[in-house]
């Protein structure tokens, strides 16, 4: 059975697909082989908890030669998938509805593969709620547009549980996240080939996704009003700053105050051309929670 050590800094270079994957010290998987930490204090929280990784070095294959092992921390079978593996599956299967759904809508049933997912992502974040939350941040595999919709519905699950939203509820918020920028997915390679600001009249096109993506789920089957309404109301503003009807306060609707609270977070977390700063977790809530009551739902 192999070797099990402590992770230290040094075993990580930041940005570069990991080497190993990394257990905690009851052998469960933290993070896969390949994924990618951007993030010195995501290094520093796994180092500090004791995360434990394969020791390759040809000193402790021999070290432990000739002589019974103590039972390793590395499973070897696991029971159940790892989040992390699952959260990945969705993004693929969230990839491939898309696809479908610009080319040949007629072949699915929007609502019912939607809706499946928004389910299992309610049951991911039950079991394991931090891997569901780190998860996105860690993808740099699939297409931004992809990443951002699931991280987005993550958070929705999150924020309106907590609120006290009912599990139904709740699932058709998640489904107005993971579609919320189904009007913007025509725009998608122009946007991400910008260099610089976005131009006034891609703007203005970027404005109207929420209509265009409603106008895209009706077609495509969708008749939930929640699900639709949050998608029309996820960039309204309580000061009426927001597009594209600018609503005001108690008419937006929670859908849409909760969404919008997740977009911003989530799109805060990534990199984009016409973006001029990429935050970490801590200060993009920051910047959320500077603008409860003008712009944000308290």
């Amino acid at each position: 059975m192999p070797v099990m050590k402590k992770l230290v800094a040094a075993d990580i270079v930041l940005g570069e697909p990991l080497p190993f994957s990394i257990f905690d010290e009851r052998g469960n998987l933290l993070l896969r082989k390949g994924i990618a930490i951007a993030m010195p204090d995501q290094v520093d929280r796994l180092v500090t908890r004791g995360a434990l990784i394969e020791d390759t070095r040809p000193e402790a294959g021999l070290a432990g030669a000739g002589r019974p092992q103590r039972s390793s921390p590395m499973p070897a079978a696991a029971p159940t998938e790892p989040v992390f593996e699952r959260i990945a599956g969705l993004a693929l299967n969230l990839k491939h509805i898309v696809a479908t759904a610009l080319r040949t809508p007629e072949q699915i049933d929007l609502p019912a593969r939607i809706g499946k997912i928004a389910r299992t992502i309610q049951e991911l974040c039950r079991a394991d709620l931090d891997s569901m939350l780190a998860a996105p941040y860690l993808d740099y595999q699939n297409p931004y547009i992809i990443v951002h919709q699931l991280m987005g519905a993550v958070l929705t699950e999150v924020v309106a549980e907590r609120k006290g939203v009912d599990v139904e509820q709740r699932v058709s918020m998640i489904c107005g996240a993971l579609t919320r920028d189904w009007g913007q997915l025509s725009l998608q390679g122009e946007l991400d080939s910008l260099t610089g600001p976005l131009s006034d009249g891609l703007k203005q096109r970027v404005r109207a996704h929420p209509t265009r993506g409603i106008e895209m789920l009706e077609q495509a089957g969708v008749t939930d009003a929640c699900w639709l309404e949050s998608i029309r109301a996820h960039h309204e503003r309580l000061d009426g700053s927001g597009y594209p009807n600018q609503l005001k306060g108690d008419q937006i609707p929670l859908g849409g105050r909760v969404l919008a609270i997740a977009d911003v977070f989530s799109a805060m977390g990534k990199p984009r051309p016409y973006r001029n700063r990429v935050l970490g977790p801590q200060n993009a809530l920051r910047e959320i929670y500077l603008k409860v009551g003008s712009e944000m739902d308290e």
